[in-house]
C-alpha cells in the first residue's frame, strides 16, 4: 500500500488515537501495520467495487474496528456493502483486533 493511498488518512478520520494505541498494545503491530492488515482484509472481503474504496474502507473502519454497533446495523452493514460475512477470513481479523492473543 502505498503511502499517498489515503488509506492511513481514512484510519485517522474514522479510528481515535486512543483506540489505535490500544489497538497497537493489544496486538504489536504499528499502527502502520494495522492499517495495511485492515486495508489488505478489506480488499479481499470482495463486495461492492462500484463505490468510492475510501468511503467504504471508513464504513468497514466504523462497523469492524470501531464497533459498538447492534446485530442488525452489523448485518445492515453486510448487505448494503455486497458483503457476504463467510468470505470474511475471520482469523486475521481477530489477529488484528487482538483477540485471543495472552
Amino acid at each position: 500500500m502505498p503511502a499517498d493511498s489515503g488509506y492511513t488518512a481514512d484510519w485517522r478520520a474514522t479510528v481515535n488515537e486512543f483506540d489505535s494505541r490500544s489497538l497497537s498494545r493489544e496486538t504489536g503491530y504499528s499502527r502502520d501495520e494495522l492499517v495495511q492488515g485492515h486495508v489488505e482484509l478489506f480488499m479481499n472481503m470482495g463486495g461492492d467495487e462500484t463505490s468510492d474504496p475510501h468511503e467504504m474502507f471508513r464504513e468497514y473502519l466504523e462497523f469492524m474496528v470501531v464497533g459498538g454497533h447492534s446485530k442488525e446495523e452489523r448485518e445492515d452493514f453486510f448487505y448494503e456493502m455486497g458483503i457476504d460475512p463467510r468470505d470474511i477470513d475471520w482469523d486475521d481479523w481477530r489477529d488484528l483486533m487482538g483477540y485471543g492473543r495472552e
